[in-house]
């Protein structure tokens, strides 16, 4: 016959129902990573996870790593990531809610105390780059436009004998074939496969490392090298190693800190990355076109 235990538990050792902690954001050391309240780490009974997951209000979800550092625990790797994605700003309200395991579900307010709204994202993200299928510029139109004119005053002139033709209707031909819409949409039939980019704007933590963005890894099943070249727009190049953080989220690392001081990097300054992919779709260089801030 099998014996009842009764466990004995200690009311002061309890985890509460709910577990939450509140931070106000300060660029200043929280743009690269933010700290756990202390008294809030002994909820983690002593195994803090390597990792965790980030939720918001939306239910949109970011990987996050953390880190122990002279007794403070930290959301780090992929936490910049969520800050640019919500577009952070000094005296944002964040509440964190702690599920127990790894996810820490977050709702943000505002600094009139209200809740922010949210930027759009979703699991199976759609891809970032921008195909520039464009219409024609002014200049383009009023070409087509002085091209239909000139068209049409050939057909009213005169013939030799100085006289206007009797039935000559107007050819419609030349209008069709330069109308804007139909020279737009046969210009754009004629546009190559976009090559995937991504931007990164400079910020005060990015001399160290920065993240690719997991949304163009993964709508477009790029695959790295661990060890990426970079090319600058001079023809200059760097090794730079792509750390995994998890699925189709790399950081660049060591390396990236020589590329930063050669171009002479600025807050705000605008990195363009273009990929150069193999058949088989694997990366082995970026290119790199930096956009200074004005």
């Amino acid at each position: 016959m099998a014996k009842s235990v009764m466990a004995v538990v200690d009311p002061g050792s309890r985890i509460p129902s709910t577990l939450e902690f509140f931070k106000v954001f300060l660029p200043n050391s929280s743009s690269q990573s933010m700290s756990i309240p202390p008294a809030f780490v002994k909820y983690f009974n002593g195994r803090i996870p390597s990792e965790a997951i980030i939720r918001d209000q939306s239910r949109n979800s970011w990987h996050v790593t953390l880190e122990e550092l002279k007794n403070i625990v930290l959301f780090k790797d992929g936490w910049q990531e969520f800050v640019d994605s919500h577009h952070l700003k000094r005296g944002y309200f964040l509440v964190f809610q702690y599920d127990g395991s790894h996810v820490f579900d977050v709702k943000i307010f505002g600094k009139n105390g209200c809740k922010k709204e949210l930027v759009s994202r979703i699991s199976n993200p759609v891809p970032t780059v921008k195909v520039k299928d464009e219409p024609l510029s002014e200049e383009d139109y009023s070409t087509s436009l002085t091209r239909c004119k000139r068209s049409d005053s050939e057909v009213r002139s005169t013939d030799s004998s100085g006289t206007a033709p009797k039935s000559r209707r107007r050819s419609t031909s030349n209008l069709e074939e330069h109308s804007p819409s139909k020279t737009a949409k046969h210009i754009s039939m004629k546009l190559p496969s976009p090559t995937p980019t991504f931007k990164h704007i400079v910020k005060h933590w990015s001399y160290k490392a920065i993240q690719i963005p997991q949304l163009i890894m993964v709508s477009n099943d790029i695959l790295l090298k661990p060890n990426l070249v970079i090319i600058d727009e001079m023809g200059r190049s760097w090794v730079v190693k792509a750390r995994p953080i998890s699925r189709g989220r790399f950081s660049l690392t060591s390396g990236w800190g020589a590329f930063f001081i050669a171009n002479s990097l600025t807050i705000d300054d605008e990195c363009t990355f273009e990929f150069v992919l193999d058949s088989n779709n694997l990366c082995g260089e970026l290119k790199c076109c930096s956009n200074k801030k004005s």
